[in-house]
């Protein structure tokens, strides 16, 4: 089934799930990669963006899971459609 919406149910380490739209889980993820532990390297296919928004874009498109590097645990987020 293909979900033509700009809403997404997001979960975040320590935090309630949340509706948010495109634009609001697109500022969360690119948080998340600003925050990255600088001892730590991005996943490789994050890696290879020169730009953390390039690699928000591609994250929003083609993953649903971004691993934490540490104990901080995983941000998952899905595209849902509202009734």
């Amino acid at each position: 089934m293909d979900i033509q919406s700009d809403t997404y149910v997001l979960m975040e380490p320590g935090m309630d799930e949340e509706f948010v739209s495109r634009e609001e889980l697109e500022e969360r993820l690119k948080a998340w990669l600003q925050k990255w532990p600088a001892d730590a390297a991005l996943p490789p296919d994050l890696a290879k963006f020169d730009t953390v928004d390039a690699a928000v874009s591609y994250l929003v498109r083609s993953v649903c899971v971004l691993e934490i590097d540490g104990e901080v645990g995983s941000v998952e987020w899905y595209q849902v459609e509202l009734d």
